[in-house]
C-alpha cells in the first residue's frame, strides 16, 4: 500500500513537471515566430528610408565646364550625380577659391542626375575663377571646373593662351571672345603684370590672332595677354615663355700659318632654368661640346690650322627649345704673308676699274703728244 502511494506521487510529480515543459516550450515557439516575421518585415519597412546601394557616398559634378561662358542674368544648368547615399548637396559660389554665396541646398537622387536651374544676378561680378563647390559633409563633397561669368554688358575674354609654354621664335594663336560687335582688338604682352611690348593693334576682331614671338624675348613665367576693345579688356592666364639664349659675336680672325695664342671667346646668358650645353662646329663638323655657365666664356683654340677659311659656329640650348647661335670666320694665310682684307670681287672690280681708267687717261696723252 506504501509502495503503491508512493508511486503515484512520482507519476504526479512527473505529469506536473512535463506539462510545465510544455507550456515553456510553447512559450518559446510563440516568441520565435513573432520575431522571426518581425525580422522579415524590418528590411521592407527600412527599403523607404536607407540607400539601395552600398557603394561609398560621392559627388561628381557634370556642369558647369571650362569650355563654356556664361553672361550676368542668364540661366546656368548646374548638374551633378551622387553614388552611395548622400541625401542631399549644397551648392556654393566660390570665385577664386573662397565662397561667394550658398545658390542652393538641394535634395540629391543617387545614380541619376541631378540638376538646378541657377539664374545667374544681373550684377554678378565679371571673372573667369568662378567654380561650384559640391558638399554634402566635410567627407562628401566636389568641385565644378573653373568657369567664367561675363557681365551683362560688353565683355571680352582671352581664352589661348591658357598656362602652358611658349618658345621665343615660335608662331601661336592668341584667341579671344566676346560679345562686342566692334570691328577691332588690341592685344598686348605684360611680364609680371607690367607692359611688355604692344603684339597688334587693330587687328580683327574674329577671335584669332597668330602670333610670330620676337626671337628676342627673354625667358620668364609670369607673361599674360591683354585683349581690349575700346574701354572694355580682360588678362589671360599666366604662361610661360622660353626665351633664346643670348651670345657674344667675337670678330673674325686672320692669322699666319704657324701662329699661335689664337682663340675664340664665346659668352652664353639665359635666365631659363633648363640644362644648358653647347656644340662647336667646325666647318659643320662637331669639335666641342659642353655645358655653359652664365656671363661665363666658352673658350675654343684655332691653332694649328692649315691654310685656308674655316667657319666656327657655336650652338648653344637652354633645355628647353631654346637655342641660339653664332660663327666666327677664321682665315690662315701662308707664312710670311701679312694678314688683311681677303681679295674678294670688290676689290677685283676697283682694280679693274682702276686699270682701265689708267689706259684710257694714257691713250688720250699719247694722242696729244702726236697732235
Amino acid at each position: 500500500m506504501t509502495v503503491m502511494m508512493t508511486m503515484q506521487k512520482k507519476i504526479k510529480m512527473l505529469f506536473a513537471f512535463g506539462t510545465i515543459l510544455f507550456l515553456v516550450g510553447l512559450i518559446a515557439n510563440n516568441l520565435t515566430t513573432t520575431n522571426m516575421t518581425s525580422q522579415k518585415q524590418l528590411p521592407d519597412k527600412l527599403l523607404e528610408k536607407q540607400p539601395k546601394t552600398s557603394a561609398s557616398p560621392s559627388i561628381i559634378s557634370i556642369r558647369p565646364v571650362s569650355a563654356f561662358y556664361y553672361t550676368a542674368g542668364s540661366t546656368i544648368d548646374i548638374i551633378w550625380n551622387c553614388t552611395g547615399y548622400v541625401p542631399y548637396v549644397t551648392l556654393q559660389l566660390q570665385l577664386s577659391g573662397s565662397p561667394n554665396g550658398t545658390i542652393y541646398t538641394a535634395p540629391s537622387l543617387s545614380t541619376e542626375s541631378n540638376i538646378y536651374h541657377w539664374h545667374v544676378p544681373s550684377y554678378q561680378y565679371p571673372s573667369n575663377q568662378y567654380r561650384i563647390y559640391f558638399y554634402w559633409n566635410i567627407s562628401v563633397y566636389q568641385w565644378s571646373e573653373t568657369f567664367t561669368i561675363h557681365g551683362a554688358g560688353s565683355w571680352i575674354r582671352v581664352t589661348n593662351p591658357i598656362s602652358g609654354t611658349w618658345i621665343a621664335g615660335s608662331s601661336h594663336y592668341i584667341n579671344w571672345t566676346t560679345n562686342s560687335t566692334n570691328l577691332h582688338v588690341n592685344l598686348t604682352l605684360f611680364d609680371n603684370s607690367l607692359y611688355k611690348s604692344t603684339i597688334v593693334q587693330n587687328a580683327a576682331n574674329n577671335g584669332a590672332y597668330y602670333w610670330h614671338l620676337p626671337s628676342t624675348l627673354p625667358t620668364d613665367y609670369s607673361y599674360q595677354v591683354e585683349a581690349a576693345i575700346l574701354s572694355v579688356n580682360d588678362t589671360g592666364t599666366v604662361f610661360s615663355i622660353i626665351g633664346n639664349p643670348t651670345i657674344t659675336a667675337p670678330a673674325d680672325i686672320t692669322y699666319n700659318l704657324g701662329a699661335t695664342g689664337h682663340s675664340i671667346s664665346w659668352t652664353v646668358t639665359d635666365t631659363s632654368y633648363g640644362v644648358r650645353g653647347y656644340t662647336v662646329y667646325r666647318n659643320g663638323t662637331s669639335v666641342a661640346t659642353g655645358s655653359w655657365t652664365n656671363n661665363t666664356a666658352v673658350t675654343i683654340s684655332v691653332d694649328g690650322l692649315a691654310t685656308g677659311s674655316y667657319n666656327y659656329t657655336i650652338v648653344a640650348t637652354n633645355g628647353l627649345d631654346g637655342a641660339s647661335s653664332d660663327t666666327v670666320i677664321v682665315t690662315v694665310v701662308g707664312a710670311g704673308t701679312t694678314p688683311g682684307v681677303p681679295f674678294d670681287g670688290y676689290t677685283f672690280l676697283i682694280i679693274m676699274l682702276l686699270s682701265v681708267g689708267g689706259l684710257v687717261a694714257w691713250s688720250l696723252k699719247k694722242r696729244i703728244a702726236r697732235a
